[in-house]
């Protein structure tokens, strides 16, 4: 089955007091680290920039882009602008966040096979607890381009028959909106945590 992945990178990073894609942890942009990691995976990616999209580009200049001109409406402004640039072939897509750059690759991976397979809609879980990215089939896509504000799609997930992956990754869970979560994670990079 075709299928890629959205990055999402549109946000203001206002908690982080900057252009959060483009802060580097362990020398790397977030958004570079977030979109290597779907490139591993084997998946085709397209990043939705917002406000911070000069730099986004900067990071990342040779790949698709395309800009979420409503950002400031949140994730869904974001999610739409993604949606209306996917390949027509393809048949599901996993939806990343560019502030989430520890996910493994063998976590993208599983996730897409989880799609593959029939499901029509994926997410990771570790230890109990799901996690990101999220995969949705096509079939999802008008009902994902519904979706209004700043909190995604977890209210179409509560009434969606949602498979699980079990993966071994932290990083699903990993999400870095402070500057203090960022100082965190390099620590944990520098005594090989997450990456």
């Amino acid at each position: 089955m075709r299928m890629g992945a959205l990055l999402l990178a549109a946000g203001a990073g206002q908690r982080m007091g900057g252009p959060k894609p483009a802060l580097p942890l362990g020398g790397v942009p977030l958004v570079v680290r977030a979109y290597q990691s779907l490139g591993e995976a084997g998946l085709p990616t397209i990043v939705v920039t917002g406000a911070h999209a000069a730099a986004v580009r900067t990071c990342l200049p040779d790949v698709p882009h395309v800009h979420a001109l409503a950002h400031e409406e949140g994730l869904s402004a974001s999610l739409r602008a993604g949606l209306l640039a996917v390949p027509a072939g393809w048949r599901a897509v996993l939806v990343a966040l560019a502030d989430m750059p520890a996910i493994a690759p063998a976590t993208h991976a599983a996730v897409a096979c989880a799609l593959a397979a029939g499901a029509l809609v994926a997410r990771p879980v570790h230890a109990g607890r799901p996690g990101h990215p999220v995969g949705f089939g096509r079939a999802l896509f008008p009902s994902l381009a519904a979706l209004r504000g700043d909190r995604g799609a977890r209210a179409l997930l509560a009434r969606l028959p949602v498979v699980e992956v079990p993966v071994d990754d932290a990083g699903i869970h990993l999400d870095l909106d402070t500057p203090q979560d960022l100082t965190a994670a390099e620590a944990r990079l520098s005594t090989g945590g997450p990456r």
